[in-house]
């Protein structure tokens, strides 16, 4: 939650941190292994419930596990 964050900055931190995840190379079990992460960010809109708000985030994430992963989409 950012909380006073317009979408675009929300939208550029999201990718800021999905490009470090993606360079970094773990270890498990003797084995490297990379991560990727996938981001469905939106704002809540006045008077909007919460929940609505989180299905719509929910929905650009799913969203972006179609379009392959490891990837920023807005909803």
């Amino acid at each position: 939650l950012l909380p006073e964050t317009k979408i675009e900055s929300a939208h550029i931190l999201a990718q800021r941190i999905r490009v470090i995840i993606e360079g970094q190379i773990m270890e498990y079990e003797g084995v490297q292994v990379s991560i990727t992460m996938t981001f469905g960010v939106t704002v809540n809109k006045d008077n909007e419930m919460i929940r609505d708000t989180i299905k719509r985030a929910d929905k650009a994430l799913y969203e972006g596990k179609k379009q392959g992963r490891n990837c920023v989409i807005l909803g």
